[in-house]
Order: C-alpha cells, then structure tokens, then sequence
C-alpha cells in the first residue's frame, strides 16, 4: 500500500508542476507581448528629433532655486508653499539668431500675476534662467508657467500649485 501511496503522490506532484511550467509559459508569453509593444522601434526614435529641426523650446523646469555651480533650476517641484522663490529654466535646441524668451506665471482666471524676458544672442543650445518670484506673496491656488519663444506658435508650459 505505501509503494502505491508514493506512486500517486509522483504523479500528482508531476502534474502540479506540469501545470505551474504551463501557466509560466503563458505569463511569460504574454510579459514578452507586451514589452514588444512598449519598446519604440528605431524609425519612431530616428524621427522624433527630425520633427523639431529648427529654433524650438526643448523644455521648461520650475525649482526653488538656482544650482551655484551649474546654474541650473534646483529643487524641481510643481507644488510649491506660499512665500517661496520661484525659477525658472528654459531649454532651447537649434537657435540660429537672436531669439527673445519670454515665461509668464499666469494665475487660474488668465492673469500675468509674473514674468520675466531675456534675448538669447548664442547660437545652438542654450538654457536661460528666468526668476519669478513676485514683489508680492502668490496667493494659495493653480498656475501655469508658459514660456514662449518668437515664431513659436504654441508655448511650451507647466502647471504649479501654490499652497
């Protein structure tokens, strides 16, 4: 009885684990699937910079500070407290002439509440470093950060909260 008690608990261990490699299969199978559909394919990469050949805004940061050494925004964030510094910086790829910058910090109802402006006289790359902190507190509510560039249609922008 004990050599038929052991031969049916190999078997039925060989099909808990036949059972476990096909559901393995199957999870893996459908894990591969979906990291095919996620990873770009190298036209979708090769063209994206194509897209944007000329003067454009590459991106936008707002930080609490400016880094000393490598002067860019520090203390990145899009929530910020009542009373604290804003900055901003802009990154601008392919400029070729003398391109003026403009951020606008604009309140919920549509309001220039603070802005600043610079022209960019370098040519290629070139990230500018705008303050815009008010003379006055900004009062608790939502803002958009837009920073536009000559001939550019659309602004490049980040939303912030004030608390």
């Amino acid at each position: 009885m004990s050599l038929f008690r052991n031969a049916a608990l190999i078997a039925a261990s060989a099909l808990v684990l036949a059972a476990c490699q096909r559901s393995e299969t199957a999870a893996d199978a459908a894990t591969d699937a979906a990291a095919q559909q996620t990873v770009p394919t190298a036209a979708t990469v090769a063209t994206a910079p194509a897209a944007i050949a000329g003067p454009h805004i590459a991106s936008v940061r707002v930080g609490r500070y400016i880094e000393p050494k490598t002067f860019q925004v520090g203390g990145v964030a899009t929530k910020f407290k009542q009373g604290e510094k804003l900055f901003a910086m802009v990154q601008l790829e392919n400029i070729d002439a003398p391109t003026r910058v403009d951020v606008a910090l604009i309140d919920s109802q549509g309001g220039n509440v603070a802005g600043d402006s610079k022209t960019i006289a370098a040519k290629g790359a070139h990230r500018a470093n705008f303050s815009l902190a008010p003379a006055t507190t900004l009062a608790a509510g939502s803002y958009t950060l837009e920073a536009t560039m000559e001939g550019q249609a659309q602004p490049e922008s980040v939303s912030i909260e004030v608390r």
